[in-house]
């Protein structure tokens, strides 16, 4: 996914760490956090 717009690349050389990551709000966040230049970290709970 591209982004352009005034945000653009922001996180560049930042580490996020996005907790819930495997769906929903959680995903989405992480792949944004990823399009603006961080470097995320996604954690989920594969336990259900």
């Amino acid at each position: 996914m591209a982004y352009e717009g005034a945000h653009a690349g922001r996180f560049e050389g930042k580490v996020a760490l996005v907790t819930g990551a495997g769906s929903g709000m959680g995903a989405a966040v992480a792949r944004r956090l990823a399009a603006e230049g961080a470097r995320a970290v996604a954690l989920a709970d594969v336990d259900g």
